[in-house]
Parts: C-alpha cells; structure tokens; sequence
C-alpha cells in the first residue's frame, strides 16, 4: 500500500508542477481516502487548491459565509469522525482558507486518532491565524501525545497569554508540566530526592502507585491540586504539587 501512494502522490506533484490542479487535487484526495493521516498529502492538498483559486479567483465573502454556516449546521448534526471529515474536505476544495472548517476538521482527524494529519491542518492554519486560541488549545492537546512537550508547552502558553481567564487552558498547562515532572523521574534540581527523604510522602507514592481511582475522585484532587500549584510561592512548591499530579494521573 505504501508504495501505492507513493506512485499516487508522486502523480499528484508531477500534475501540480504541470498547473493541472484539478487532477492533483483529486489525486491528492484520493490519497488520503486511503490514508488520512498521510500529513504531506494533506499540506500538498491545501496547496493545490489555494493555487487553484489565486488563479481562478477566490470566493468572496458573500459566497463564503452562506457556505460555512451551512457546513456549520451539517458538522452538528453528525457524530462520526469520519462524516464529518467528509463535510470540511466537501467545504474546503470551494474554500481552502477557511480557518473555522480546517479546526473542524483537524478535531476529527484527532477523533479518529490521525494525529499527524490533525496536526499538519492545524500547523497550516495557524499561519493564516496565528493568535487563534481554538488551533493553539487543540495543538496542545495533540502534541503532547506525539511526545512534542516543548511545542505544547509554546502553544498552550501562548493560548493562555490570549485567553488568561480559560481555566480550562491553564488546566491544560498544569497536566502537561505535571506529566514532564513524571517523565523526568522527578529529578527537577533534586527535588523528588528531597521529598523521597520524607517518610510520609514516600508513603503516599505507594499507595498512589498502587491505588485505583474512580474517575470523580480523580477529577475533584487535580482540581485541588490545581488550586495548591497556582498558590504555590516558590518553585520547590509547585514542583513537588506538580508531581503528585503526575502521580495521581499514573495511578
């Protein structure tokens, strides 16, 4: 299969160089029917059809905006992923710039677990729209997976520099500074080595370690600890209420 798209997306380029776009955007579209995570496919397609459209013309506003608010409404009705994938693609080969629909599509590329193809859409919108706080939330949720914690760490402090009332956000930032604690070993300058000293806090890592929590018990002490990080006076504090985060998110 792999070399099979790659036969198709070399046919894709070669008809793009001839300025068929119409033929690389249907090859391009076939690609990545069969493969929607194919990322460079994906950045190929909104090249072909923006290419398209400086030479025929972009749609004007008056065409646009009907269109996205009927693709709007279709997006709501529908569940599955995949569906709404179909929309947004329908949307964007008469609209390739519209940022709203690629975010829309991005989030259900990331529904389907198509991570690299989620990010490369929102990466692609984020130069059309770089302080647009939807595609920095939604980075930041998918970079982490793909183990990318510096660029998380850029996007979701930028979002919150944009949004500094979205709980939600700083939320975000405090799981993701939680986990690296965790990653790291808890060796931030000695810290966990000084708190391993500590009988009692030796003690609460085990049962952490070896105790399941229901999901509302989970829920309710990250909040808490939410609360103990953003109170925190020095960087030895949050560290520590950072790992115990960390801890509480393995167990």
């Amino acid at each position: 299969m792999a070399s099979d798209l790659g036969k198709l997306f070399l046919s894709a380029k070669q008809a793009y160089e001839r300025g068929n776009y119409d033929y690389a955007v249907e090859l391009f579209r076939q690609i990545l029917t069969l493969n929607p995570d194919h990322a460079d496919a994906r950045r190929a397609l909104r090249v072909c059809e923006e290419k398209k459209y400086e030479v025929l013309g972009y749609p004007g506003k008056f065409t646009t905006m009907p269109l996205t608010a009927k693709t709007e409404t279709q997006i709501k009705l529908q569940k599955a992923p995949d569906k709404i994938v179909e929309i947004c693609e329908s949307h964007l080969a008469k609209d390739p710039r519209n940022v709203r629909v690629r975010v829309f599509l991005a989030q259900a590329l990331r529904d389907k677990a198509c991570l690299e193809g989620a990010a490369a859409e929102l990466e692609m919108a984020m130069k059309l729209q770089p302080d647009n706080v939807e595609i920095l939330r939604t980075l930041g949720e998918i970079y982490p997976v793909q183990g990318k914690i510096k660029e998380a760490r850029a996007v979701i402090t930028r979002a919150i520099q944009l949004a500094p009332q979205d709980r939600l956000l700083n939320k975000a930032l405090n799981d993701l500074e939680a986990t690296a604690t965790m990653s790291k070993g808890y060796n931030t300058d000695g810290d966990y080595r000084d708190a391993m000293k500590d009988k009692n806090q030796a003690e609460k890592l085990e049962q952490a370690q070896h105790l399941h929590k229901e999901a509302g018990q989970v829920e309710d002490e990250a909040s808490a600890l939410d609360a103990q990080i953003a109170a925190a006076t020095g960087d030895r504090d949050k560290v520590k209420f950072l790992k115990r985060k960390g801890e509480l998110f393995e167990a």
